[in-house]
This record gives C-alpha cells, structure tokens and sequence, in this order.
C-alpha cells in the first residue's frame, strides 16, 4: 500500500517531524507571524517554489504555530484559505473567501455574529455589496490585524485582474493591517510590473 502525504490532513506534530530542511523557512515566518501578533508589526511574506515543493506543508505549520500563540486570537484574525481557491473574480469575491475562511476556523461568538451579517448582505442591493462587506469585514476584526495565509497566489492575482488588485490594495492602504503569508509557483508579472497596484509588495 503507498502512502499518500498530505499536509493538509496530518497532525500537527507529525507536520514538524516532517519539516526535515524547512524548519529555517518556518522559523523566518514564524518570527514575523509573533512580530504581528506582540507588536503589531505587518510584513508581507511570498513563498516562490514549483508544485510539490512544500510550500503548503511550510504554510501548515506556521499557521498551527500561530494558532497556539496565546495571544493571537486577542490581536490578530487568520484567514488560512485553502490550497485551491478558484473561482475569484472580484474584489467583492476575495472578502467572501476571507468570511469563508473565518468560518472555516473560528466557533466563537464573533463568528456567529459574521455569519447573520453574511445573511444580511444576500439580501443587500448589488450596488453597496462592496461597501456592505468591507463594513462587515471591518466589525469582524475589531481593532484586529488581519492575516491573510493563502496558497497560488498567483492564481487569485490573475483572477482579480488589474481591477481588482488596485480595490484591495487600496483597502490595504486605508486601514493599514493586512499581513499576506502566501505562496506562488513563480514569480509572476502582477508583483513586478510597475503599472500593477502590488508591484514590489512582497
């Protein structure tokens, strides 16, 4: 019988055995995501690597790391998305994937409470969708930073196109406490051409 590896679905533990020679780059990320946490300081971290190189098995275990900080929840809200995120196409669309993934981790009364909001922007005019959600992702947080922990990111870059890049950049610019933790296959073109709103972000 062949055993198939998935960081996704092993234990914790089993994950930092495995490390073998990424403990460094684990290390580097965890150092910033404690930054974060007790200081409040934001950076912006892009793993470049072919598939299969153990990106998502890094981003596993410093987002278990985190987790367990005791005073991350107090400071800071994770949004760990999962590998594949496809589909995004809007601005408006990347905030649904951050509720997704609150909802994903979080069991706590804010969460509850995010999930009635969602209820409410449904039945919400399609022209204060955008304004209604960055309202409800604003309350979520609270004063909070938010990390954002998200895999392909190149993909999701593609998929919101110039437009949508520049919505959330210009988000990031106003509130000022939006940390990325994300992983690429390359480097790609929406990072390093000057005209692009992330060019030299990471």
């Amino acid at each position: 019988m062949a055993y198939v590896f998935n960081s996704k679905i092993e234990s914790p533990e089993r994950l930092e055995r495995m490390l073998v020679a990424r403990g460094p780059e684990v290390d580097l990320l965890e150092k910033r995501g404690k930054a974060l946490v007790d200081k409040g300081t934001l950076s912006q971290s892009l793993i470049v690597g072919p598939r299969g190189s153990g990106k998502t098995h890094i981003l596993r275990v410093f987002f278990n790391r985190l987790w367990k900080h005791p005073k991350v929840h107090k400071k800071v809200a994770i949004a760990y998305m999962v590998e594949d995120e496809y589909g995004i196409d809007s601005f408006l669309d990347f905030i649904i994937r951050i509720f997704n993934a609150f909802g994903r981790w979080y069991s706590d009364e804010a969460s509850q409470r995010l999930e009635e909001s969602i209820e409410q922007l449904k039945r919400t005019p399609p022209d204060y969708w955008e304004s209604t959600a960055i309202q409800i992702l604003n309350d979520y947080l609270n004063g909070r930073e938010l990390l954002i922990i998200i895999e392909n990111l190149n993909d999701i870059f593609e998929g919101l196109k110039k437009t949508g890049q520049a919505k959330l950049r210009d988000y990031i610019q106003q509130h000022n406490n939006v940390a990325f933790f994300a992983s690429s296959q390359a480097l790609f073109v929406d990072i390093q051409k000057e005209d692009r709103p992330f060019q030299n972000f990471f």
